[in-house]
């Protein structure tokens, strides 16, 4: 047998020897190797793998820290983005916000997912502690259910209303539409149907103009 350590300068050798003549020595080595650290054997722990791909972790990072420029967390980055994989592992760490605003819009990363249609990540968010299912922009008061009724992503409209908190009727601040409005408004058939199926939603809402859904 033997033995071989690498490091940055290169490979290094032992002197070789006979395990069956030497058994003592083997069982020693053996016993050490399994008693060592992954830094002692050589073992990249800044690289983690589950189902979803390999990764790089970089201890001592703020998985929470804003840029300077609007505030925009790493969680916001990957929600805006359409990053599930990312959202996910950002989730999962202790000290991250999962409904911080950004300052330009103060729009939260569920609303940038529901805006965009990413199914996926929207379900995530909404099982996450701390987040706000009705969280509205700074802008014009717009929730995830408008933002999604507005851009016509009927699967996201299903998975914020099956969740029981959701303001059906919430208005923007700027026409003072609902999600079935705008959704009406934009020709959006799939997401009116399935406002209308939800009994709590308002038919007969009229926005700052009076104008009405039927009227739209």
């Amino acid at each position: 047998m033997e033995l071989w350590v690498f490091d940055r300068s290169g490979p290094y050798g032992s002197e070789k020897f006979d395990i069956h003549k030497d058994p003592r020595r083997f069982i020693k080595i053996m016993f050490s190797y399994t008693r060592m650290s992954d830094e002692e054997s050589g073992v990249n722990t800044h690289i983690k793998e589950d189902k979803t791909g390999k990764y790089i972790v970089l201890g001592g990072a703020d998985p929470d820290s804003k840029d300077s420029e609007y505030g925009r967390t790493p969680l916001w980055w990957a929600a805006a983005g359409g990053y599930d994989a990312v959202v996910k592992l950002l989730l999962a760490e202790d000290g991250v916000d999962p409904d911080a605003k950004d300052t330009e819009y103060g729009r939260t990363p569920l609303s940038w997912a529901a805006a965009n249609g990413y199914n996926e990540m929207v379900k995530q968010l909404l099982t996450a502690d701390g987040v706000d299912p009705n969280s509205r922009d700074a802008n014009y008061g717009r929730t995830p259910l408008w933002w999604a009724a507005e851009e016509g992503h009927d699967a996201v409209v299903k998975l914020l209303l099956a969740n029981d908190d959701v303001d059906l009727d919430s208005k923007d601040t700027e026409y003072g539409q609902t999600p079935l409005s705008v959704a009406a408004g934009n020709g959006h058939q799939a997401v009116v149907k399935l406002l209308l199926a939800n009994e709590g939603v308002k038919r007969d809402s009229k926005d700052v103009n009076e104008i009405g859904v039927l009227k739209i």
